[in-house]
């Protein structure tokens, strides 16, 4: 009885493999691989939120009339989690922004999709990165996607030079700088 037993899989992750069939690797090492990530408790709950899909959003907030719309206050196309992380045009140009700054400021060329940050999926690429800029790396896209989160949540515009200047307070805190 117990060997045609099937391992439950959590709804966020149901959804967001549908979403996205061709996420590899496996989604308890993503889970586990919150602890190595960052000592920042924040940080932490964030991302396991974010894999759970827990995260509220405008959709969640129309949806019990807490919000007047459900529309992304950056380019107005409906709101939902892939939307701010993956699909918004403001979330994909500070991105971009992003990492040039971090392949400028580290002397590397990293090249990351979307969806490899979203997923926090640098598997390719740390191995060629020193442990110091591989640490680096994972505080960088963490912050980076609680970044976007807490602007959109306090209706800020997004600011590569405060993202910036919280990634470097981070890197110092965490003993990565």
């Amino acid at each position: 009885m117990f060997n045609n037993h099937n391992p439950i899989v959590p709804s966020g992750v149901k959804k967001w493999q549908s979403k996205f069939p061709e996420k590899l690797g496996d989604w308890i090492g993503c889970f586990q691989g919150i602890y190595r990530l960052t000592n920042d408790n924040k940080l932490r709950q964030f991302c396991f939120r974010f894999l759970h899909r827990t995260i509220v959003m405008k959709k969640e907030l129309k949806l019990y009339n807490l919000a007047e719309d459900n529309k992304c206050i950056y380019c107005f196309n409906a709101d939902s989690i892939e939307h701010t992380f993956i699909d918004c045009k403001e979330s994909v140009k500070i991105y971009s922004q992003i990492i040039s700054w971090f392949n400028h400021s580290q002397s590397t060329e990293i090249m990351l999709s979307i969806a490899q940050i979203a997923f926090h999926d640098t598997c390719h690429v740390t191995d060629v990165l020193s442990d110091p800029l591989k640490r680096k790396l994972d505080l960088f896209i963490i912050l980076v996607k609680q970044y976007i989160y807490a602007s959109k949540y306090l209706q800020k515009e997004l600011s590569l030079d405060e993202l910036v200047n919280k990634l470097t307070v981070q890197w110092k805190l965490e003993k990565c700088a």
